[in-house]
């Protein structure tokens, strides 16, 4: 059966580039107001005492993100269509939210339930997010016109990461001073994000996918036991996996980050969304300077950037709060320091984005790249357990521990950096000054006897 999708009215003027650029806006504001990193942790550590459901979103947020995308980023190539895709991870999506956001509003009294409940729809929140990504990015090459390609996907990231900051001044605002008693005010942030994943989804499923049939396939190859052997045989590939790890397993600390800085400092919630503000715009800044970078061949120095801030974050995070705990700094002063924390995130987001993929594509050959990025993801999938081994050590030793473990690891990151194998650009041949190449001159032919 074929699921068509129903063209656009012909009066309407809008084109698939600007409905992708809408989608991407609200995108960007669901994203902004759904961080795990810092709305939905702190709300879980609101709710919960247990310091295991706070690793748990980062848990959640993370491990489920690999197999959905996986399978939709290499099954959209192949299946004829990719828009029945993108109506289920939207429908998912928008009832997740919909739902979490219901749940908040009608608690007057939070407990350990509501923090069961709301992790449960996390997790399918986040599978449908991680469904929808590939398969969304998909369904707009094949609906945008290939000489618009590039210009979008520069522009919905500028555009989406510009949503992101305008979402983060509304969550300052909304749980400023004059905002609702917990847990209303984080009630009605959900429900703007649902308002606004609905608003996407919208948008979205108004682009006319085109028949893959007329698109060319890129072979990425097999992941047949020969071929995982072979992608682990490449030496480059065995030290960029292990640093992987490492860096990997340095965001053991990550959802207590936002936990032990507000449970410290004591400022005002409006400073959740003032950090999702430096986070996006620090992604911004880091993305751009970080593809730049990969362009010139610096690969790896943008890896040993991101180790070095993942040894110097939880250091911050450990000291900052020192200062208004021994009154050397008030507590606003103190909370606008923290937000260099989410900085060096949104940074450490930003190195991994393209420079991953990458330096994946060019360690190995084209059949063998489908084998060499399901070993890692699979590494990295249970690398994302480490906060649940951090939980055990913030009932034991606290938080200050645990940050400085994050930390350690970090370091063991920048050292193990140097031994990384950057690929290099390619670079034309130049001719020796001095010396000019001579032409050929062809040679006359003799004219045949009659």
């Amino acid at each position: 059966m074929t699921f068509r999708n129903s063209a656009p009215n012909q009066r309407e003027h809008l084109t698939p580039t600007t409905y992708a650029l809408v989608a991407s806006t609200f995108h960007g504001v669901a994203a902004a107001l759904f961080h795990p990193l810092i709305i939905i942790a702190f709300f879980i550590s609101r709710v919960s005492d247990e310091s295991r459901d706070v690793a748990l979103v980062a848990v959640i947020s993370t491990a489920t993100w690999y197999v959905p995308q996986l399978l939709t980023n290499w099954g959209s190539r192949y299946y004829p269509q990719v828009y029945p895709v993108v109506v289920a991870a939207s429908v998912v999506r928008l009832a997740s939210v919909s739902l979490m956001a219901a749940f908040v509003l009608r608690t007057d009294s939070p407990d350990a339930v509501l923090a069961r409940q709301f992790l449960l729809i996390l997790v399918a929140y986040q599978l449908a997010s991680a469904a929808l990504v590939p398969a969304m990015n998909e369904l707009m090459a094949r609906a945008v016109p290939a000489r618009h390609l590039t210009t979008l996907f520069r522009n919905r990231f500028i555009v989406g990461s510009v949503a992101a900051m305008v979402a983060g001044l509304v969550a300052a605002r909304g749980l400023g001073v004059d905002a609702p008693p917990f847990p209303r005010g984080f009630g009605l942030l959900f429900l703007v994000a649902a308002m606004a994943t609905g608003a996407e989804s919208w948008f979205l499923l108004r682009l006319r996918e085109v028949k893959s049939e007329d698109l060319p396939r890129e072979r990425v190859g097999s992941i047949a036991p020969s071929r995982l052997v072979a992608a682990l045989a490449g030496g480059g590939f065995r030290k960029f996996a292990l640093f992987r790890i490492i860096i990997a397993l340095a965001a053991i600390a990550d959802p207590y980050l936002i936990v032990h800085g507000m449970r410290e400092i004591e400022p005002s919630s409006r400073f959740l969304g003032l950090y999702i503000v430096t986070f996006a715009a620090a992604n911004l800044a880091g993305t751009a300077a970080a593809n730049d970078l990969t362009v010139l061949g610096a690969a790896r120095s943008v890896f040993q950037v991101a180790a070095l801030l993942r040894f110097a974050t939880p250091i911050l995070a450990l000291l900052i709060p020192l200062l208004y705990t021994s009154e050397a700094a008030s507590s606003g002063v103190a909370a606008a320091l923290f937000g260099s924390v989410f900085v060096g995130l949104g940074l450490i987001t930003a190195a991994h984005g393209g420079t991953t993929q990458h330096t994946l594509l060019a360690l190995h050959p084209p059949g063998a790249r489908a084998a060499g990025i399901t070993l890692l993801n699979v590494a990295l999938c249970f690398c994302a357990l480490a906060p649940l081994l951090g939980s055990r050590l913030v009932e034991q030793r606290g938080t200050a521990a645990l940050l400085g473990v994050a930390s350690a690891i970090g370091f063991i990151a920048v050292v193990f950096s140097g031994a990384l194998i950057a690929p290099s650009p390619r670079r034309s041949r130049r001719r020796r000054p001095g010396k000019r190449r001579l032409r050929a001159v062809p040679k006359k032919r003799k004219p045949r006897r009659r």
